[in-house]
């Protein structure tokens, strides 16, 4: 257990400087392309000194003049303090992104606990359609919910859910939109897994003991199963927060993105990746805490 909270906090740093490096490089290329070891030294070095005093953090609201500034202009009156504002955004972000990752690991849960209970033949033609939903982009969902609001709306007067942010925060309909594709893919990943583990010796040794087909699942097919399907969560969290860009911004959400695209500066863009993989740091932690103290097998994520 020891080993396993040192190793982890070992890669949650090697991913804070990674991202440092990464926001730094973007620095060069915000206003100009301006390569240059040198240049990039600095950047890395401002930024980590606005990580590590992150109350002395100004945004400014023209950074491009700020850039390359003039005498004439009143510096004091185009900056301000990234906190508190900063707060509004990301817990707008994160409370979209770890509630559609709740509802996309319940329901893809749920999914194949009620598949189990189908004949081989089933489950292997769902596993086929499932294959097929999970290659429509991401964009066309998106535009496929809004668009059905709105036809509903113009044809019963009935709006079901905001649709776009703003002012007006919006939570149902982003949420349910991010974990559409995730909720499918985490759906056919443990659908694989299940199927595999119902090819095992075990599983025909213990229905001819009569155990019970819901007993069975529960207690040794979906927990043997799990640890396979907890090393995809990487991959499930890459969609979401791929998705997450393109819908904040069809969605005019006031989130992360919005923040960093107004303020395109690296300590922002560093603090804000930090920030928003913390919490997916530690909910994968305990994730492979607990599998690991219920399976006694490693997990790999």
């Amino acid at each position: 257990m020891f080993r396993t909270i040192i190793n982890s906090a070992l890669r949650l740093l090697a991913v804070v400087v990674g991202i440092v490096l990464i926001s730094s490089f973007l620095g060069m290329t915000m206003y100009g392309f301006d390569f240059s070891l040198s240049n990039y030294f600095g950047y890395v070095k401002s930024t980590v000194l606005s990580l590590i005093h992150p109350h002395e953090m100004m945004v400014y609201k023209d950074i491009y003049s700020f850039k390359f500034r003039q005498d004439f202009y009143n510096w004091s009156d185009k900056q301000y303090s990234v906190f508190p504002v900063f707060w509004d955004y990301y817990f707008y972000s994160m409370r979209i992104f770890l509630s559609a990752l709740f509802v996309a690991v319940l329901g893809g849960v749920l999914l194949t606990y009620l598949t189990s209970f189908f004949s081989k033949r089933i489950k292997q033609r769902i596993s086929n359609v499932l294959s097929l939903l999970e290659a429509l982009p991401d964009i066309f969902v998106i535009f496929v919910v809004q668009f059905f609001i709105i036809w509903l709306f113009k044809k019963t007067d009935i709006l079901l859910f905001p649709i776009a942010g703003g002012f007006e925060k919006v939570y149902f309909v982003p949420i349910v939109v991010l974990s559409l594709l995730p909720m499918l893919f985490f759906f056919k990943v443990s659908l694989f897994m299940t199927l595999e583990e119902y090819e095992q010796p075990y599983v025909e040794f213990a229905a001819s003991k009569g155990l019970r087909p819901n007993f069975l699942y529960l207690k040794h097919i979906f927990r043997n199963a799990i640890i396979g399907i907890t090393s995809h969560t990487n991959s499930i969290i890459w969609i979401m927060l791929s998705n997450l860009i393109i819908l904040e911004r069809l969605f005019n959400i006031s989130g992360l993105t919005k923040y960093i695209l107004n303020y395109q500066q690296t300590d922002v863009i560093a603090l804000s990746l930090i920030l928003f993989y913390i919490p997916i740091f530690i909910i994968l932690l305990l994730s492979k805490m607990i599998i690991r103290r219920t399976t006694g097998k490693e997990v790999i994520i």
